[in-house]
């Protein structure tokens, strides 16, 4: 019988006391037989280090890794240098993996070896109730124009990727200047050099509550922007300037509806509008016309 290829589980965490526990007994009761976990406390200032220290204790797989505050972009990378396993599963301290999630996304990656990052569906549930809110579907495939056009949901959060570690070692680690889309600026980098695998199951669980860095607007801008003009500097993701203008103008967008309907600032709203239209009218007009074609 062929012994299962290792899997690692990079947990970046800072401040989760509320969570991690749960967090590591989805993990540890994985069906799948070879699974080591590594959790990268980032610096937490409260008891989460001392609950996965004794976690740790009692399960030999679990192994902790502390250091001073740098950010998830830069946890991650540690969690990847530390890790040991033919595949790296990213998991975040506040969400839960389905006790199948590991062993059928090996399985995929392992049926087919020429694709060389696998995600799932995710389920949105509210912490406080545990109730969930929606299923979020993703893609497969070749997805990088679904990415840098931002035209439909990719992949839903980290927790959700299982990775090959050699496509890791091909495409770079995270970028650390990046916080909010430090994911999305990889998943770009990744989906040049392999196609996405997708399994339409529901097998990560995304809690939902006030902490998270995604209800950050702001620094999604900043860190949108930078992204946005980094890659177009490297020169290998937009076939044509015409091209990247018109990705640049959704993004422009994306932010507008971002400032007014979560922030309700009619000022920035207005400034990213007018730079959407400035900067090619195209994106703004197929979503005019797809709003009416809906109406």
């Amino acid at each position: 019988m062929a012994v299962a290829s290792l899997v690692s589980v990079v947990i970046p965490c800072y401040n989760a006391e509320m969570y991690i526990a749960a967090t590591l007994q989805s993990v540890l009761q994985q069906t799948y037989p070879a699974v080591e976990v590594i959790v990268v406390d980032d610096g937490s200032k409260d008891g989460s280090a001392k609950i996965v220290a004794d976690i740790a204790r009692a399960d030999q797989r679990v192994r902790l890794h502390s250091k001073p505050n740098s950010g998830v972009a830069d946890s991650r990378n540690v969690g990847i240098t530390l890790a040991q396993g033919t595949y790296i599963a990213f998991l975040d301290a506040d969400d839960l993996f389905e006790p199948e999630n590991l062993a059928r996304k090996v399985a995929y990656l392992e049926q087919y070896p020429q694709t060389r990052l696998v995600h799932s569906a995710e389920e949105r549930f509210q912490s406080e109730t545990n109730q969930t809110v929606e299923i979020i579907q993703g893609k497969g495939g070749h997805v990088l124009p679904l990415l840098l056009e931002m035209s439909t949901t990719v992949i839903h959060s980290p927790s959700s990727v299982v990775v090959h570690r050699s496509v890791l070692d091909e495409a770079g680690y995270f970028d650390t200047k990046l916080s909010t889309s430090a994911d999305w600026e990889m998943w770009v980098r990744l989906a040049r050099c392999t196609e996405f695998g997708y399994l339409p199951h529901t097998l990560v669980r995304y809690r939902i509550h006030g902490q998270q860095m995604h209800n950050n607007i702001p620094l999604m801008e900043r860190d949108m922007l930078y992204a946005f003009t980094k890659l177009h500097q490297e020169g290998a993701y937009f076939p044509s300037e015409t091209y990247y203008r018109q990705c640049l103008a959704n993004l422009y967008l994306i932010l507008a509806a971002c400032y007014r309907g979560d922030m309700h600032d009619n000022a920035r709203f207005l400034r990213f509008l007018a730079k959407s239209i400035s900067t090619d009218m195209r994106p703004l007009w197929r979503r005019l016309w797809r709003s009416g074609t809906a109406a």
